[in-house]
């Protein structure tokens, strides 16, 4: 496994672009990417989850809320504010279940799990170069207050 703590593979997603945003059954998916191939982006890094959503600038100014489990409506709203902005530093707080993406032009969004729920998770994947199939991908996954490498 080429991280070892769920630290390592958040520090992956530092300087890679927000590529794609897709609001689904399972949650909010954000591919992460650096390079474009054959003018689709080669996705490395992935977060999906169903947790709350706060994106706000870093004057505090809110842009988008939602409670967790996102309405499939919100998807507009995320990628017009989030697809395309590039990773400046990505944050995690295990003691407030939040995953706090600092991206470099000011905007901040923060994941929020609420522990006692046991219906809200967190995925973060990496797909290994040259692995596209889903299951050769690597990652973690936070649930209730745990956190289960994949």
């Amino acid at each position: 496994m080429k991280y070892a703590s769920l630290d390592m593979l958040f520090s992956g997603f530092v300087g890679r672009d927000l590529a794609r945003l897709t609001v689904g059954m399972a949650g909010v998916h954000y591919d992460f990417a650096s390079e474009r191939i054959e003018q689709k982006w080669y996705v490395q890094h992935s977060v999906l989850t169903n947790a709350r959503i706060l994106i706000r600038r870093e004057t505090g100014e809110r842009l988008l809320e939602t409670e967790a489990f996102p309405p499939f409506a919100a998807e507009g709203g995320l990628q017009a504010l989030l697809v395309g902005r590039r990773a400046r530093r990505i944050l995690w707080d295990s003691q407030q279940s939040e995953l706090r993406m600092e991206f470099h032009d000011g905007v901040d969004l923060s994941l929020v799990l609420n522990s006692s729920d046991e219906r809200q998770y967190m995925c973060v994947f990496y797909y290994p170069e040259g692995r596209r199939d889903w299951r050769m991908t690597e990652g973690f996954v936070i649930r209730s207050g745990a956190t289960m490498p994949c």
